[in-house]
């Protein structure tokens, strides 16, 4: 089953763990942890952007022109 650290952290009020710390909680239960996986390590390198118009490619049917706002 797959969960979210944040998710569980919600219903079970006052849980102040790290990543570590829940893993081998969990082990130590006897819950099996096949991975873990941190969705929140490098967002660094995200880029957001705003799209401002879409056109059609004069030269090509399967293109498109986007303008973006980064």
């Amino acid at each position: 089953m797959n969960t979210s650290l944040n998710w569980i952290k919600a219903m079970v009020p006052g849980l102040e763990c790290t990543d570590q710390e829940f893993r081998d909680a969990m082990t130590l239960s006897g819950t099996k942890v096949e991975c873990f996986n941190a969705f929140d390590k490098n967002l660094d390198k995200i880029v957001v952007g705003q799209i401002l118009s879409v056109e059609r490619h004069p030269d090509a049917d399967k293109l498109v022109i986007c303008q973006v706002n980064v």
